[in-house]
């Protein structure tokens, strides 16, 4: 979604401690798999118990959304699962499983009804924790959180690939599969770029 923003290591870390309630985990388990996986609201929100926890009980090393819930429903996509995001799941589910709603035939995210969350849902709990971390409710929403999945697995390739001496358009390559486009050019839109770097080059070739 044009004009969402991704966010900071230091929001994160501020959105994070902001989950309070009855629905604190739901929704920062969430936000985890928001900011960890890349996956899309839509996406997101297709997930049930069943294709997240294996039958030991245990969670799955991916998550895999169904070609029917994808974009363009050409192919599932699978992410494998991070330690920040497995600790938020687990943490959900053993509190779903106090609460005698654990059955693999339900949706991951849950309302209080016992239906699937919606979209609008879904954004209005992280606005809200959006809101109570200081950061406004404006200019991040839910995309925002597949943004900062993308900014952030960029980052990481640049940097592997500056250990290596690998291409920087490596680094896009990696981060596109990561996000599942088709193109480069879909990628090149979520990562965007700093203004503050383009002044800095701009001033500096005043001095040449």
């Amino acid at each position: 979604m044009p004009g969402m923003r991704p966010l900071t290591d230091d929001e994160i870390a501020r959105i994070k401690a902001s989950f309070h309630g009855p629905n604190a985990l739901r929704n920062r388990s969430l936000f985890e798999v928001g900011r960890n996986c890349g996956f899309r609201v839509s996406e997101m929100l297709s997930l049930d118990i069943g294709g997240v926890l294996d039958d030991g009980g245990n969670l799955r090393p991916c998550l895999t959304v169904a070609r029917k819930s994808m974009k363009g429903r050409q192919a599932s996509r699978s992410i494998v699962v991070n330690a920040s995001c497995r600790a938020a799941i687990m943490a959900y589910v053993r509190q779903r499983q106090e609460l005698g709603t654990l059955h693999y035939s339900f949706p991951l995210f849950l309302t209080s009804r016992l239906q699937r969350m919606t979209r609008e849902a879904a954004w209005n709990a992280m606005t809200q924790a959006y809101v109570v971390a200081g950061l406004g409710s404006r200019g991040i929403g839910m995309h925002g959180l597949r943004k900062t999945f993308a900014m952030r697995v960029h980052a990481h390739f640049v940097r592997r690939g500056q250990e290596l001496n690998q291409s920087p358009i490596d680094a896009i390559r990696y981060t596109k599969e990561a996000l599942g486009h088709k193109t480069l050019d879909s990628t090149l839109c979520y990562l965007g770029f700093d203004q503050a770097m383009v002044d800095q080059a701009i001033l500096d070739i005043g001095l040449l």
